[in-house]
């Protein structure tokens, strides 16, 4: 009886065992699938839409209300680092450089000279990841929520003591393949926030553009 005994509680402590190291098993299992399918079921919901409707103003071929060159000055040009708030997305006073391209440390302007407050394209690029990991203070994160850009929505850009207003006018996803965001246009002031899309994927690119206002 006693053999019996421990042999009927062996094979009960191997049963539970196996139910224990089953419920694991699919456990990591969904969440795998919930890792690597997250961000596809989030394209589909989000960002295919941006693909085949713009959400986009006309842009105004030229530009006769404000000299920004005038405002500018000469000496900021050579500048190492400016600022980007955003308020729609919880994005204040973020350092974005001009002289290296570490997305890990900061945001990264595209070529020294295209900065904010001057006439052409500022391109600002920027890290961004699974919503639940969205972290404002973090530059691996900090733009994973600028789909929520919507028009008129203001972004802040403070370049030495001068701080410039633009508002947005333009989201839509491209191929990370498409270089046409490099394009300039010089009959105003345009910044453009670029990330990859669906957030925490480099499959596409979502590109945010504004449109100088004024400044403050």
């Amino acid at each position: 009886m006693v053999k019996h005994f421990y042999s009927k509680k062996l094979k009960n402590s191997s049963r539970k065992c196996l139910r224990i190291l089953s419920v694991l098993f699919i456990v990591t299992g969904l969440t795998s699938i919930i890792y690597f399918f997250l961000p596809i079921v989030l394209w589909y919901i989000y960002f295919q839409p941006f693909e085949t409707q713009d959400i986009i103003n006309p842009t105004p071929k030229i530009n006769t209300t404000t000299n920004l060159e005038s405002h500018f000055p000469k000496s900021q040009s050579e500048i190492s680092k400016y600022f980007l708030s955003i308020p729609r997305v919880n994005i204040e006073n973020a350092v974005v450089s001009t002289v290296d391209t570490n997305t890990t440390k900061h945001l990264v302007n595209y070529g020294k000279y295209n900065i904010p407050g001057k006439t052409g394209n500022s391109l600002i690029f920027g890290h961004s990841t699974l919503p639940q990991f969205f972290n404002n203070k973090n530059y691996k994160t900090i733009f994973t929520n600028i789909h929520k850009l919507k028009n008129g929505d203001k972004i802040y850009a403070t370049v030495g003591n001068s701080v410039y207003l633009y508002k947005v006018f333009q989201s839509r996803v491209i191929d990370a393949s498409d270089t046409s965001l490099l394009e300039q246009n010089y009959n105003n002031s345009y910044i453009t926030l670029v990330t990859c899309t669906p957030p925490g994927t480099i499959w596409k690119r979502l590109i945010v553009k504004a449109r100088f206002e004024k400044i403050i």
